[in-house]
């Protein structure tokens, strides 16, 4: 039967599905002979040996589900339902014009005594106008156009429009990796029943958690949920970043267009893992540091994985938690590399054709590590090392392995900071390289994914290949809108990208290894 395997005799009989990738062959049984941990063989149930067996596509996340947010079609929550979420959310609802002065008298006054944060002010319509038109993020600014357009959304709608509209896309946590928005859809995630059949209990409960879905959420708590750890709730920054890419890669109109199929690169089980890694790092940083849970200016990470023979991005996580703080700073977020800076000064002292003043040099040549003293208008630039020593004369290679910091950025200004730059920006490094000293020790922000590809260069051999998330969209008739090409240039060769390569440092005293 399709989608069934059956284990036995040394390895693993699969009868997959369908696959609804474009590029995907017609499914055929097949039986993976396995040695250990490791694929042996794959072959078809006639014998035919197979190169390899593709399985259908892990959902990661979905966009959207039938309407949208200002889609009112949706069914409506049973009076229960109403009726908590108003006594939760918006107790004066029926009787304020979009914003409720009094309420947020009310939460000013409940963080005041609190110390903090703790009570919202925040109207249905001002929330529903938050979720459709505008980003997450807390400023004055935000808050005023909050406020605007829950006005102006009160002025075209019905109240019994903006409640069911709120209610049938209201954020209520994640089932795996899909966002779960509206009550219909928890009401299956959570309760497996429909929402009509919700009790008073069930509509409170969900209620409750509006305000903190990711951390009070039933399935959090529940005996049968998985640990933590276990869960991929990563993958909506990759959903995020797919939405984004749908824009630029259709059309206006067929990016809306209802049942599309978005087939990335992302493999998922290095998707979990990479979510794995970021809260497990997190969560130590958190115990060395003492930090508390509640606290609301926590460390942050980001992680990529692109495989640089393809310029596919396998895995991206854009911080601790997406609930709590939905920027990707994998992609969008802009940081000083600091020390990851360093490979494109050598790169540029190790290519002679970028090397006017001195000459190209060799792994082995002698570079001084001695206190370097560079006037910088009123001040004067002092580099030291991290470990406050300097070393002498010491090769290329060691001074890019240990991250000497002197001797870095005695070689970027010997080599010219034009050189420098240049080096970067033909391997990805967007936006403005400045021209000063301390270019050397990575103070132009980039964002991740470009030092991720510019790094991908050197493990590649020297090609440089565009990142790609996505690699193909379908329609829901199962036509092909989309389907990526590989974009690459060599711009480096061989010879120049394996020295390169060999002296990357681990760069342990880097300020930039640190997590904000």
């Amino acid at each position: 039967m399709a989608g069934t395997y059956r284990a036995a005799g040394g390895g693993v009989d699969i009868a997959p599905r369908p696959s609804p990738a474009p590029w995907a062959p017609a499914p055929t049984p097949a039986r993976v002979a396995l040695q250990g941990r490791q694929v042996a063989d794959i072959r078809a149930d006639d014998g035919t040996p197979l190169d390899k067996l593709e399985l259908e596509p892990e959902v990661l996340a979905t966009l959207g589900r039938g309407g949208g947010a200002l889609d009112a079609g949706a069914d409506p929550a049973p009076p229960v339902c109403r009726a908590a979420v108003l006594a939760a959310e918006d107790r004066r609802f029926f009787h304020h014009p979009g914003i409720d002065p009094s309420a947020v008298a009310r939460a000013l006054l409940a963080d005041l005594r609190a110390g903090g944060r703790r009570q919202g002010g925040s109207t249905l319509s001002q929330q529903l106008a938050k979720n459709v038109f505008l980003t997450p993020h807390r400023t004055l600014s935000r808050k005023v156009r909050e406020a605007m357009l829950a006005l102006l959304l009160e002025a075209h709608a019905t109240k019994e429009e903006i409640l069911r509209r709120y209610l049938a896309s209201v954020y209520l946590g994640e089932d795996g990796a899909v966002p779960i928005h509206g009550f219909a859809e928890a009401a299956e995630a959570y309760f497996a029943k429909p929402l009509g059949d919700l009790g008073p209990a069930e509509c409170a409960l969900l209620a409750g958690i509006i305000r903190s879905p990711n951390g009070l959420a039933p399935r959090q708590h529940g005996p049968e949920v998985a640990p933590p750890h276990a869960r991929a709730v990563g993958a909506l920054y990759v959903a995020d970043e797919v939405a984004r890419e749908l824009g630029r890669l259709l059309p206006a109109e067929a990016a809306r267009a209802p049942g599309l199929a978005v087939f990335t690169a992302v493999d998922a089980d290095a998707q979990r893992e990479a979510e794995h890694a970021v809260r497990r790092h997190l969560e130590a940083f958190d115990r060395a540091r003492g930090q508390r849970r509640r606290e609301t200016r926590r460390l942050q990470a980001a992680l990529i994985a692109l495989d640089p023979t393809s310029g596919r991005i396998r895995a991206l996580v854009g911080g601790r938690d997406y609930g709590s703080s939905p920027l990707d700073r994998a992609v969008r977020a802009r940081r000083q590399p600091g020390s990851a800076f360093k490979p494109f000064v050598y790169l540029a002292a190790l290519d002679p054709a970028r090397s006017p003043n001195g000459g190209a040099r060799t792994v082995v040549s002698p570079l001084e590590d001695t206190p370097l003293e560079v006037p910088a208008g009123a001040h004067v630039w002092r580099p030291v090392n991290y470990d406050g020593v300097f070393h002498g004369s010491v090769p290329v290679e060691d001074a890019l392995a240990e991250s000497l910091n002197a001797a870095t950025a005695r070689l970027a200004l010997d080599v010219g900071l034009e050189a420098v730059a240049g080096a970067a920006t033909d391997l990805g490094i967007g936006g403005p390289l400045p021209l000063v000293p301390s270019l050397a020790l990575g103070v132009a922000e980039t964002s991740l994914l470009d030092l991720t590809a510019a790094y991908g260069v050197f493990a590649s051999g020297g090609v440089k290949r565009t990142p790609d998330l996505v690699v193909a969209i379908t329609s829901s008739a199962g036509e092909t809108l989309y389907a990526a090409h590989a974009e690459e240039t060599r711009v480096l060769g061989p010879p120049r990208a394996r020295p390169a390569r060999r002296t990357t440092p681990a760069t342990p005293g880097s300020s930039a290894s640190r997590p904000r």
